[in-house]
């Protein structure tokens, strides 16, 4: 998956389409972070990948919020590249690359 196959993801959507599969992509974050947990403890063991889901879900939910008020936002193209070299800086790409697919796999 690369920012390039997720933009020809979101480029044909409608705004509403658009907020939901960012706001699916964030929840399937959501499950990936568990990852990072200590099994039966309230410690982090992978704190570089909570914290790079953490930016990446921020990321989702304020472009979603941008579709669906119809309000400035980054084009598609300049979000999806966002979006991945964020997951690259922080290490975690390949836990945005299979929140991504699962909810491909959903349509």
């Amino acid at each position: 998956m690369s920012a390039t196959d997720f933009f020809t993801q979101l480029s044909p959507l409608s705004d509403r389409d658009r907020a939901r599969l960012l706001l699916a992509v964030a929840f399937e974050l959501t499950i990936a972070g568990r990852g990072s947990y200590l099994p039966n403890s309230l410690e982090v063991k992978i704190p570089r990948i909570l914290r790079g889901i953490n930016e990446l879900e921020h990321k989702l939910l304020s472009q979603a919020l941008h579709h669906l008020d119809q309000s400035e936002r980054y084009p598609d193209e300049v979000f999806a590249k966002i979006l991945f070299e964020t997951a690259g800086q922080y290490e975690c790409k390949a836990e945005l690359e299979i929140a991504i697919d699962h909810v491909s796999r959903r349509k």
